[in-house]
């Protein structure tokens, strides 16, 4: 038994790591990008992805945003890897058109839409996209 959480263990930290590696040419963009396991839902890996800031007269308002289409191959890339690991997507969701709320959007080829306005594409600029990966 302690073998196979051990090697369940050790998977996990390898998909970490190649999640990490693939989210470096979005550091090189001027994302932050965070990848870690948590426990409230055992096996579950989560991504964080938002703009680095950078001094806003606005304030705390001018909270950098960002287009969909500057991760989009990322996450695609992302995505692609965890569901050919036997993953797949539990959630995913961006903050709000005017604030940085999250709420909850699907991906269907290869767009974001919102999950409760199917029909609604995800057209303005977001200021972080949180995916969580479920085993």
């Amino acid at each position: 038994m302690s073998d196979l959480a051990s090697d369940s263990y050790n998977k996990r930290q390898e998909h970490l790591r190649i999640l990490e590696d693939m989210s470096l040419e979005l550091w090189d963009e001027k994302f932050n990008t965070q990848v870690f396991s948590y426990d409230d839902f055992e096996g579950d890996i989560k991504v964080t992805i938002h703009k680095k800031s950078e001094p806003s007269p606005l304030g705390m308002y001018g909270a950098p945003r960002f287009d969909y289409n500057k991760i989009k191959d990322t996450l695609l890339s992302m995505v692609s890897y965890m569901e050919s690991e036997g993953y797949s997507i539990r959630e995913i969701e961006v903050s709000g058109r005017y604030v940085h709320n999250l709420i909850p959007v699907q991906l269907k080829e290869e767009e974001l839409y919102l999950k409760y306005r199917p029909t609604e594409l995800v057209n303005y600029p977001i200021g972080q996209l949180v995916i969580n990966f479920k085993e």
